[in-house]
């Protein structure tokens, strides 16, 4: 089980690390409102993040998700955007 459990935090650290990376490309796309960009990213978020512990970062990627294919006016997906960026910048917290 230990073994188990090792790997699991190895896995959610990278994890962690992959996305503070992403960082910086999610800003800029956020930023421009580039949201074909922002809805792979936010994709890619929404599917892992649960899996690792973060249900904030995984609802607010699902949000800005849902809303770019919805076709959801720029304010409403500036706001949404906003909200993923924070909970991805709160992962320093548990990095």
């Amino acid at each position: 089980m230990a073994d188990i459990d090792d790997r699991m935090r190895a896995l959610r650290a990278k994890f962690i690390a992959q996305t503070l990376d992403s960082l910086p490309s999610i800003e800029m796309s956020a930023a421009s409102r580039d949201w074909p960009s922002l809805v792979g990213a936010a994709h890619s978020l929404a599917g892992r993040a649960g899996m690792f512990g973060f249900p904030g970062l995984g609802a607010a990627a699902r949000d800005v998700e849902e809303a770019i294919e919805t076709g959801a006016n720029d304010d409403a997906l500036d706001k949404l955007s906003s909200k993923l960026l924070e909970e991805i910048r709160s992962l320093h917290q548990d990095f």
